[in-house]
């Protein structure tokens, strides 16, 4: 199926989607949709005629206790809007073909409908997460090379919006052709 076939088809699957995050699961489960992973305030499924294409079905809050107790709230939907309004087109931006809250209240839950991206390894991978150290300021070994345009990117992504960054290994992943992804770089402390 043509990518445009299969960004149509998550689309129709989730246009009328409402709730909760338990049942929008639900009721893409019923739709044959399967769970590709999670994290701590998303779950991203797939489904088989639509291999190219992840929906991604998060809440703003977490019900996990670490993230509560540290005060965080998903930053992906300021990184979907800094995307789209500051026009990026950096090879580092994920592809982000739908975006829309079902309910505002419940902790702000959304569905998003994204590339595909995978699990990335190697000295690229980690080129990009020493940036987001480096420029975060956490401790990193400058022996390892961070990649200046990632770092760029990131730099103008934090400044702009003005969130802080939590780049880690799940968060950089890779396209079919192994480039870099950074797929959620944001999150918000109260």
């Amino acid at each position: 199926m043509h990518i445009r076939s299969q960004i149509a088809k998550a689309r129709r699957d989730t246009a009328e989607l409402e709730g909760d995050r338990k049942a929008i699961i639900k009721a893409l489960t019923g739709l044959g949709y399967t769970v590709l992973g999670k994290g701590a305030f998303a779950v991203v499924m797939i489904h088989e005629d639509a291999p190219n294409v992840v929906v991604k079905v998060s809440q703003q809050t977490s019900t996990k206790g670490f993230v509560r107790k540290r005060g965080l709230v998903d930053g992906f939907s300021y990184y979907v809007d800094w995307m789209r309004d500051s026009g990026t087109r950096s090879r580092y931006a994920l592809k982000v073909y739908g975006h829309r809250f079902v309910n505002k209240c419940d902790g702000g839950i959304y569905i998003s409908i994204t590339e595909r991206c995978f699990k990335a390894r190697g000295k690229t991978h980690r080129a990009v997460t020493t940036a987001a150290n480096a420029l975060s300021g956490h401790w990193w070994d400058e022996k390892k090379p961070a990649d200046k345009w990632a770092k760029r990117y990131l730099y103008r992504l934090t400044s702009d919006t003005g969130l802080k960054l939590d780049l880690h290994g799940a968060n950089v992943m890779a396209r079919a052709n192994g480039s870099p992804v950074i797929t959620d770089p944001l999150v918000y402390a109260y």
